[in-house]
Order: structure tokens, then C-alpha cells, then sequence
């Protein structure tokens, strides 16, 4: 009877660890996406936010010394989190700025180690973390198409910051909608995050990182959000994502054959349907038209004079290792790689990209692992985070399923 007692509290105890685990890792991809929970975060000083890095990564230490779960001791995944920690440290700044970057650095990859090792469970992470993500978005999609046609419901005003009209919401628990820019976004999906393209790219991959596997309800949801959010870059990476997946399981011909015909099919059924006059063609096609100065007409990313300093610093190795007062001495702003690379640099670009070749490399199955690596690269082109839990939590998940079976031992 004991015995019996004691190994129920056991798997309570496991239960416990596992959802712990696994609702951090959850809320720390919440953060990365700008959920209006987290916005709070944003705006604490880097030592506090570094406070609550350490109360997360002790929280994986915690999962992974009660499962045993041993951290890979290659080098690869070793050199890969020594590479991620340096990124993080430009722009270079003082010595005591430098530690407390390698020490925010080392915070931010630990739950992502974590991730990465845990052979036990990551099937079951990559699940929880879809189901909950798929079952939050549903609420929102029903509220959303509610709102958008059927009757305005008040909601709680909140802004992310006071300064900027396009981030003003009415809060609905589940779901923002934006206050000022209704007649602009009004048909724009974005959940419960600070952006539709937040949304669009965080569902293209988590779509990849489930393999496109759209027998499975959480991804329809998932596909489905990232199509309401009528987002540019979130299209491009969902198609992407497709076309690598299909690739992959289809082989290089048959991906050669029917990748274009599903792009023709889309851009036909755009242009057609009521005359060209829909929101698909408007926000979608019509911004891929090209563009003698920005190549496509959508590509709106960079404002004031990013695109100046960014052509100067370009001609006298400005760029290489950043500047961290570039947004004070220059009228900069925007997202994209050229902010990146104005502020924090290239060579921080490269180890970043280095540090995740060196995560895939810890994998046999380095296919998957490689094209996550190229849908990372086209998020980067247009939102550049490199070290957001937004890109991280599924390139982790995403790796420890397809590739965990294939560990380099």
C-alpha cells in the first residue's frame, strides 16, 4: 500500500516538473512574440529582465536534474552556446557590460540546452507547446471574426507604448485590436500579440517545426491564424516552410513541380477573385510588385534614414562590428537586417548563424535542421532578433523531435 502511495507521488511529482517545464517554456515564447502579458518585461532594466532570465533557466535546471536529462557534452552544442553568448555581447561596451551580456547570454540558451537534450519528453513539449498555442489562437479567431463583423465589443485600452499611436489596443483577454489604426488593420488577425506579423512568422514556424503536418488540428489553427494575420513576411515564411518540408519528403523534382503550381494557383485565385478587389491580393500581392528602390513595393521595413547611414557605414566598415549609439546619433528606425547591422554588426550576424549551424550539427538529421536554419535567416532579413525566444522555442522544439532519435552520441 505503500509503495503503491509512493509511486503515485512520484508521477504527480513528474507531472509537476514536466507542466512547470513546459508552461515556462510556453510564457518565455510569449515573451519573445510581445504578448500583451509580457510587455512589462520589455521595458525593466537588463539587470532585472537578466533576474527573471536566471528564474527561468533555474527552472530548467530544475526539469532537468529531476528527469536526469543529460545536456549533450559535445562540442558542438558547447561551441554553439560559447557563440550565442559572444553574439550577444555587441555592440562592445565596457568590461562590466560585457559580463553582464555573456551572463544574459548564457540565461537566454540554457532552457534552449535544455530543449535541445531532453530526449525523454520532446515529443510531448513540441505537443503541449502547439496545443496551447492552437487552442488560444481558436479563442481569439472566433472573438476576432466576432469583433471585425459582427459587433464592436468594448474592451480594456492598453498601450505598449504611449508614444506611438499603432500600438494602442483594446484588450479583450484573448485577442488585441488596434484602437487608432482601425480603419488600417481592422481585418488583421493578431491574437495576443504586439503585431500580425509576430504572429504570421510565429506560426509559420511552429508550422515547420510540426513538419506542415496539417492532419493534425493544432496546425490547421495554426495555418489558419497566419493566413488571417495578412501578413507579408508571415506568408513568405509559411510558403517557404512548405516548399522545404515538401522538398524534403517529396524529393528535389517533385517539390520543383509542385511548389510552382501552388504558387501560381494562389496568385491566380488573388487577382481574380471579385475582380482583384479583396484584401488577399491588396496586402499580399500588390506588395510584391517590384520596386526600383526597395525591390518589392511591401518591403517597408526601415524609416527615417536607416537606409543612408546604413549605405555610408556600408562604405567604411561601420558595419562590421555595430555601434551601440547609432540609434542617438542617427534618425534610424525600423526592423530588419540593416538596423541589426548598424547597431549590433555583422560579425555578431555570424556567430548568431554560426551558433545555430552548431545546434543542428549536434544531429544527424541535419536536412531539417539546415532548412530551419534557412527560414531563421528569412525572418532575420525582415525582423531581426536573432536571440528571441520567438525564433528559438521552435527551432529547439523542431530539432529535439525530428532529430532526436539521430543524436550524435
Amino acid at each position: 500500500m505503500r509503495s503503491r502511495i509512493k509511486s503515485c507521488n512520484m508521477r504527480q511529482n513528474d507531472k509537476f516538473y514536466l507542466y512547470l517545464f513546459e508552461i515556462s517554456i510556453f510564457l518565455l515564447m510569449c515573451w519573445g512574440c510581445h504578448a500583451w502579458f509580457t510587455w512589462n518585461l520589455d521595458f525593466l532594466d537588463t539587470k532585472i529582465r537578466l533576474i527573471v532570465l536566471v528564474f527561468f533557466s533555474f527552472i530548467a535546471l530544475i526539469y532537468k536534474n529531476h528527469y536526469n536529462i543529460q545536456i549533450i557534452r559535445k562540442d558542438l552544442l558547447v561551441g554553439g552556446v560559447i557563440l550565442f553568448m559572444v553574439a550577444r555581447c555587441f555592440p562592445l561596451q565596457n568590461l562590466f557590460a560585457l559580463i553582464e551580456s555573456l551572463l544574459y547570454g548564457l540565461c537566454t540558451i540554457y532552457p534552449i540546452t535544455v530543449l535541445l537534450s531532453d530526449r525523454i519528453n520532446a515529443k510531448r513539449h513540441l505537443a503541449f507547446i502547439s496545443n496551447t498555442l492552437a487552442i488560444i489562437l481558436s479563442l481569439g479567431l472566433a472573438l476576432w471574426l466576432y469583433v471585425s463583423f459582427v459587433n464592436i465589443l468594448p474592451g480594456l485600452p492598453i498601450a505598449y507604448n504611449g508614444d506611438n499611436e499603432s500600438y494602442v489596443f483594446f484588450n479583450y483577454g484573448i485577442m488585441l485590436k488596434s484602437i487608432f489604426w482601425q480603419h488600417l488593420d481592422s481585418i488583421r488577425f493578431q491574437s495576443i500579440f504586439l503585431e500580425p506579423g509576430t504572429l504570421g512568422q510565429l506560426c509559420a514556424l511552429m508550422l515547420y517545426a510540426n513538419k506542415f503536418d496539417l492532419s493534425k488540428n493544432c496546425n490547421r489553427i495554426l495555418l489558419l491564424a497566419c493566413i488571417c494575420s495578412f501578413s507579408l513576411a508571415g506568408y513568405i515564411i509559411a510558403f517557404l516552410a512548405y516548399a522545404l518540408i515538401t522538398i524534403q519528403k517529396r524529393g528535389m523534382i517533385k517539390g520543383i513541380v509542385i511548389i510552382p503550381f501552388m504558387l501560381f494557383s494562389i496568385y491566380y485565385m488573388g487577382i481574380s477573385y471579385n475582380g482583384g478587389n479583396n484584401e488577399f491580393n491588396n496586402r499580399i500581392i500588390e506588395r510584391l510588385e517590384f520596386d526600383d528602390k526597395k525591390i518589392i513595393s511591401g518591403n517597408d521595413r526601415f524609416h527615417g534614414d536607416t537606409d543612408l547611414v546604413y549605405s555610408t557605414l556600408s562604405e567604411n566598415g561601420g558595419l562590421l562590428f555595430g555601434d551601440s549609439q547609432a540609434s542617438k546619433k542617427y534618425n534610424i528606425s525600423g526592423a530588419g537586417y540593416k538596423l541589426f547591422f548598424i547597431i549590433n554588426g555583422i560579425f555578431s550576424a555570424i556567430l548568431y548563424l554560426f551558433s545555430h549551424l552548431l545546434f543542428v550539427g549536434v544531429f544527424k538529421n541535419k536536412k531539417y535542421g539546415l532548412c530551419f536554419v534557412v527560414l531563421l535567416i528569412a525572418v532575420f532579413v525582415q525582423a531581426s532578433h536573432p536571440a528571441s525566444y520567438a525564433s528559438l522555442v521552435p527551432f529547439a522544439l523542431g530539432l529535439s523531435v525530428f532529430g532526436r532519435d539521430d543524436i550524435l552520441v
